[in-house]
């Protein structure tokens, strides 16, 4: 989730990549599986950085959907990617939160 989001200009088509990217946390954890014992707390983290994840993805998409210098409604752009960014950061601290976790159990 580290490179979700590409440097450089912001265009339709990055955004759309960033989405598809956000998108797929959730189905790899659940791929993952449920752990068991000491685990669980930091699935769960993870878990919520995924909701994160998705919530971030919906606001890009709808960022994407939109031209940049489209003025009134719908909202601007730059407060929808302000948005994901929110979404995205939260995302972001919960998994760092959860790796600084697991390392204190190891």
């Amino acid at each position: 989730m580290n490179h979700a989001v590409h440097a450089g200009t912001i265009t339709s088509d990055t955004l759309l990549q960033e989405a598809r990217t956000l998108r797929r946390c959730l189905p790899e954890l659940a791929r993952l599986g449920r752990p068991a014992g000491q685990l669980r707390p930091l699935y769960h983290l993870a878990r919520r950085a995924c909701i994160d994840f998705k919530q971030a993805a919906r606001y890009a998409i709808a960022a994407s959907r939109i031209p940049l210098f489209s003025i009134g409604k719908p909202p601007a752009p730059n407060k929808l990617l302000g948005y994901s960014d929110k979404y995205l950061n939260k995302g972001l601290d919960l998994i760092g939160r959860a790796v600084a976790y697991g390392s204190v159990m190891s």
